[in-house]
């Protein structure tokens, strides 16, 4: 994929962050089931269920509005940079 436009992130800069924030700010409206929490060029999402297979069922659905979102917005994930972690209660096994 060629880029054709792009933010900048430089040193000192604080258009970047600002434009960023601006153009993900209606993110969290797709995501609407996941919690974001989004800094700078960083994003976090988070989602809890007490079922893993619903979690994994959950999570695929929000990341294929997030993909097309993406899409639409001609952005793109970096999949060096994207990944995710599981937490579960050590006792009951039940997912935090």
């Amino acid at each position: 994929m060629n880029i054709t436009s792009w933010v900048p992130l430089g040193l000192g800069s604080i258009l970047g962050p600002t434009l960023f924030l601006l153009y993900l700010n209606d993110l969290g409206n797709v995501l609407n089931k996941l919690k974001l929490i989004m800094f700078a060029d960083d994003a976090n999402a988070f989602l809890s269920h007490n079922s893993l297979e619903t979690l994994y069922d959950i999570m695929n659905s929000e990341f294929e509005k997030d993909c097309r979102w993406f899409n639409i917005n001609k952005l793109s994930l970096n999949p060096d940079k994207t990944s995710h972690t599981l937490f579960r209660s050590p006792k009951t096994e039940q997912m935090i």
